[in-house]
């Protein structure tokens, strides 16, 4: 499926082939974060939908497992009006570029709803995680955190200074831990620090993990031509904790009972990985 790619004014889109995409033509919705704003693209299929949305008051974004469709990610849009049947869209990954996690739950933010013929609506949005979706449940608003650039003025200023997820690290991270099929909703048993908990992921196939970078590839990661991106790799989470340093964001790790081997990859001792019953 074609990539979509989105340029940005602050939280306006400037620019987008989304509408010209399959995804578009078979009516999927898709979602994309900038400027600290959510912007929900509509595809044709769904433009009478503004109609609906506009009757909430404020949309709230619940995010969890959809083991209805055997998803263990998932998303959905509520355009709270107050009735015991809002309107909502769900929506599963493909359907997002990034999005916000544990970090953010119960954040205020913005709301933007696009067609191909521009901005439809604007309206406050909440974010919170919840096990599973469909949730349709009502937002305890007075529990909601002020995010550094909720309603903010489309400009490039804000496009630079949000720190929510518009950072080049952030947009790595979240690529690389889709890539691993990581399952943001099961938690370390016991309490990461913050450098760690920000490359935490848990997964079927290799449980607690941290995604790291190896000591001995650490000169290859930062030399001027280097990427580190290149160099990451999860790892257990026990080999790493206590065995760590960061460096620009990046954790890097110098276990001696680890290694790494050209043809099957990271060597770890077996009582390392832990996996949730």
């Amino acid at each position: 499926m074609k990539s979509i790619t989105i340029g940005n004014k602050g939280r306006d889109i400037v620019s987008t082939n989304y509408f010209g995409t399959e995804m578009a033509r078979n009516g999927l919705a898709f979602v994309s974060v900038n400027a600290g704003a959510f912007r929900l693209l509509l595809p044709q299929a769904l433009e009478s939908a503004v109609r609906e949305m506009k009757t909430g008051q404020y949309a709230v974004i619940s995010r969890g497992s959809m083991p209805e469709l055997g998803q263990h990610d998932g998303i959905e849009i509520m355009f709270e009006d107050h009735s015991d049947e809002p309107f909502a869209l769900h929506m599963s990954p493909g359907q997002w570029d990034m999005m916000m996690g544990n970090a953010h739950n119960n954040r205020e933010t913005t709301l933007d709803v696009w067609t191909e013929s521009g901005c439809q609506l604007s309206m406050p949005c909440y974010f919170r995680m919840v096990k599973k979706v469909p949730h349709l449940k009502p937002f305890p608003i007075e529990k909601a955190k002020k995010s550094p650039s909720s309603h903010p003025a489309p400009s490039d200023e804000n496009a630079r200074s949000d720190a929510t997820l518009t950072k080049p690290l952030d947009i790595l991270r979240d690529k690389i831990l889709r890539s691993l099929g990581a399952n943001v909703f099961v938690h370390y048993p016991a309490k990461l620090p913050d450098e760690l908990n920000y490359w935490y992921f848990y997964a079927s196939d290799c449980g607690h993990s941290i995604v790291a970078i190896l000591k001995e590839h650490e000169h290859l990661a930062f030399k001027s031509d280097g990427e580190a991106e290149d160099y990451l790799c999860p790892m257990p989470a026990k080999s790493v904790i206590g065995y760590y340093c960061v460096r620009d964001g990046f954790i890097i790790v110098d276990n001696p009972n680890l290694a790494y081997h050209e043809l099957w990859g990271l060597d770890a001792p077996e009582d390392d990985y832990e996996y949730d019953d």
